[in-house]
């Protein structure tokens, strides 16, 4: 008979492996998850309250004209998923279109893509997080660099990305970046770990035309670590990296098109130059950006010898170069720095911050990790405000443009798809939206409010209770996103001569001293207010006063146009003067805009 070991009383309560790592890194842990929530709380506060669910001018051709309608009578084909929009083949971001609109019934919802992008921003922060632990030799950068990241992704910084579910070829770019940087720089280099790597590099292709940087990064990371073990051996590893990079230069669109792209040193580039290399600074002057990216040049001297004893180092290295070729090309294509490139800028912080950490401990050098830190804080903070008032003004806008299609589709008065400025129109051409708007194919795919029938379908209606419930955690109310109503007003507001006001814009011509309004006709007004205490009223209504007063509700609290009323109902025919009524802490008051509307 054979007699088995009864386990000691010590080594049945003995910690698992599991335990003891948790035990020993619960505080992290701990800090981590709560980073990665504050992410998920803060985008969907965003999304729920500035997100509108109209498309986004782009897409009302790139999606619904030439993706959503051919779906609805053939499968997608190879053409439309690898078709170029605007220089890039974003494969990922139409399939990720694709799938939700099917899961939606047909119904397409931008809101339902921005709820998803939050998923991908997500995946972003995890997997930074996960990667840079076992890749920096400072306990002080794995906690800081993540919650940098997330305080990035939780701040308003990167607004237009967040509210238009279109742009989320910026975050699969990122995405492939990261995989194949984390492959590339483990501990080990077997095919295990190049094959998949260039997989992640094919991939990035086909998100945005920057892609082909993760490609040539990728390249040189494998020629690292090939000639590593023996600097005379042939880096055949890195050939799949070679062949993607030169496969991806040549689908380059402006290059298939025989276009020619902007040369670096045009006018302008420079100073673009320098606010993408300065970022998150919104105007370094001078050579201030440098302080950016003093962890790196500090580092250059011994970078040799990290490289040699630290794999975890390319990691970091790559990506700060990463970032550097795509402030290149911001400034050899574009004249400003949207906010749309945070997510693609803000590896090379990210990169410093961790160069930051692992500096030695000098007094000079200190000075150098804590002058970094204040150059970001400051930044940072110099820039909020004006990032919440871009995002509260896209927020504006597409209120704006929601009550022009809803008056429209109502109507089909092409009047009302006309504006003072690009901003007020959901697409730049009217003539184009308003034939796919009186396609019966399109105006059936829409979201609420532009088609209330679809009310019900899957994902808007979970998106619905998602917005519902934020909303009321907030203390927020429902947007306007119907025409205004015309109603009689018969309690004037008092007048105050020192406030200013203005009309801009009446229908489809400039103010002047008399405009006219056919009866019957909508009535779009724009006009300005001056600020007080440096914000816009809260709540501003257009008073019509003449033989009787009405009133107007107005989208209110834009930087470019004070307010903007769309009404459904125009007055009877007289003549009318036009005040603004504005509502402040000490009450309403009237301002005379000096202007006259006669309605005939």
């Amino acid at each position: 008979m054979t007699i088995l070991p009864v386990p000691t009383r010590s080594a049945i309560g003995a910690p698992t492996i599991f335990q003891e790592w948790f035990r020993r890194h619960r505080l992290k842990i701990a800090l981590l998850l709560g980073a990665g929530s504050a992410v998920l709380v803060a985008q969907t506060i965003y999304v729920s309250l500035y997100a509108a669910s109209l498309p986004y001018w782009d897409q009302w051709q790139a999606d619904i004209l030439r993706l959503f309608k051919p779906l609805l009578t053939h499968p997608p084909t190879m053409e439309m998923l690898f078709a170029s929009h605007n220089g890039h083949r974003i494969l990922f971001t139409r399939q990720v279109s694709i799938m939700l609109w099917h899961i939606n019934g047909g119904v397409f919802d931008n809101r339902v893509e921005c709820y998803t992008n939050i998923l991908l921003l997500l995946a972003i922060f995890a997997t930074f997080t996960l990667a840079l632990q076992s890749r920096t030799r400072s306990p002080v950068a794995r906690i800081v660099a993540p919650c940098l990241l997330a305080a990035i992704c939780c701040m308003p910084i990167e607004w237009e990305n967040a509210l238009v579910g279109f742009q989320n070829s910026f975050y699969w770019l990122v995405l492939g970046m990261l995989g194949a940087f984390v492959l590339l720089t483990r501990r080990r280099f077997t095919w295990r770990e190049w094959l998949p790597a260039s997989m992640f590099a094919f991939a990035s292709l086909f998100t945005m035309a920057a892609g082909v940087f993760t490609a040539l990064i990728a390249t040189a990371l494998a020629c690292w670590r090939s000639l590593r073990g023996s600097p005379r051996s042939v880096p055949w590893q890195a050939l799949p990296f070679a062949l993607v990079t030169l496969f991806g230069i040549v689908i380059q669109p402006h290059l298939a098109g025989g276009a020619t792209m902007p040369a670096i040193g045009a006018q302008g580039n420079a100073q673009v130059l320098m606010r993408a290399l300065g970022w998150p600074a919104t105007r370094p002057n001078g050579p201030l950006f440098i302080v950016a990216w003093l962890p790196l040049l500090l580092s250059i001297p011994g970078l040799h010898r990290r490289l040699h004893d630290d794999h975890g180092t390319c990691f970091v290295l790559a990506m700060a170069v990463w970032s550097l070729l795509i402030a290149m090309a911001i400034a050899a294509t574009r004249t400003y720095v949207a906010p749309r490139y945070a997510i693609v800028l803000a590896p090379a912080v990210l990169a410093n911050a961790v160069l930051a950490c692992e500096l030695p401990a000098s007094r000079s050098k200190i000075a150098v990790a804590v002058l970094f830190a204040c150059y970001v804080g400051i930044s940072f903070a110099g820039r909020t405000g004006r990032d919440v008032r871009e995002m509260w003004d896209r927020y504006a806008y597409s209120q704006i443009e929601t009550q022009r299609l809803v008056l429209f589709l109502r109507r089909h008065d092409s009047a009302v798809l006309h504006g003072p400025t690009p901003l007020q129109i959901p697409f730049y051409e009217a003539a184009i939206l308003e034939s796919m708007l009186l396609d019966p194919q399109v105006a059936g795919m829409l979201a609420p409010p532009l088609n209330p029938r679809n009310a019900e379908a899957p994902l808007t209606h979970l998106v619905r209770q998602i917005r519902n419930a934020v909303l009321h955690s907030v203390g927020a109310r429902e947007g306007q996103w119907t025409p205004s109503v015309l109603r009689p007003d018969a309690l004037p507001v008092p007048e105050r001569p020192a406030e200013s006001c203005s009309v801009d814009f009446i229908n489809d011509g400039r103010a002047g001293v008399v405009n006219l309004l056919g009866y019957g006709k909508p009535l779009a007004l724009t006009g300005r207010m001056r600020k007080r205490a440096g914000r816009q009223p809260h709540l501003v209504s257009v008073q019509l006063r003449g033989n009787g007063d009405y009133e107007l509700t107005a989208v209110s609290g834009l930087a470019k146009a004070g307010y903007v009323t769309i009404a459904d109902q125009p007055p009877p025919p007289g003549r009318y003067a036009l005040f603004v009524v504005a509502q402040s802490r000490d009450g309403n008051f009237g301002c005379n805009t000096n202007q006259w509307l006669v309605v005939q």
